[in-house]
Formats: structure tokens, C-alpha cells, sequence
């Protein structure tokens, strides 16, 4: 095996240089400030959005739970108070949602 150059060293340890560790610290600050204000303005949408895939998740788990072939097979997740619950939030998210708009 020959040695390594000290570039391909250098990105195998992990060591950065600084300037682009400070770009990379830059990118993330920016990413966070988009982020923060987007949440401000639609938080109630993104809580009713993942609501809602819970709830068609749980839907389609407790549709496959009702329609198994073994009867001894019983799962322990209740899928029906999942989605019901699941529904509830994205209700109450929208309207917050609508609310606030």
C-alpha cells in the first residue's frame, strides 16, 4: 500500500480548513433563519401536514391489521385510536392554520 497524500489525508480525518468551516457555519445560519421565519408563518401547516401522513399511515396499518390471514397474529399498536387522534390534530391544526392566516 503507498501513503496517502496529504489532501486525501486531511479529508479522511475530518480536518476542514477554516475558511470553508466558516462558509459551512455561514450556510447553516442563513439555512436557520430561512427555516425560523418559514415556521413562524406556516407552523400550523406543517403540524396539520404531518397530521395528516400519521393519519394515512395509521389508516393503511389498521386497514392491513383488519384484512390479515392469520387470526393468531395480532399486532400491539392500536391503529384505530392512532388515526383518530391523528385526524383530531389535523383539524384543529388547520383551523388554527386558517386562523392565523
Amino acid at each position: 500500500m503507498g501513503r496517502l497524500s496529504l489532501g486525501c489525508h486531511r479529508r479522511l480525518c475530518g480536518v476542514v480548513h477554516p475558511l470553508r468551516q466558516q462558509e459551512t457555519k455561514l450556510l447553516a445560519r442563513a439555512i436557520m433563519t430561512k427555516l425560523s421565519l418559514f415556521l413562524d408563518d406556516h407552523l400550523w401547516v406543517v403540524i396539520a401536514s404531518a397530521a395528516a401522513l400519521v393519519a394515512a399511515i395509521s389508516m393503511l396499518a389498521d386497514r392491513r391489521r383488519h384484512k390479515r390471514t392469520d387470526l393468531e397474529d395480532v399486532g400491539f399498536m392500536p391503529w384505530t385510536g392512532i388515526s383518530i387522534f391523528a385526524i383530531l390534530v389535523t383539524v384543529l391544526a388547520t383551523a388554527f392554520a386558517i386562523k392565523s392566516a
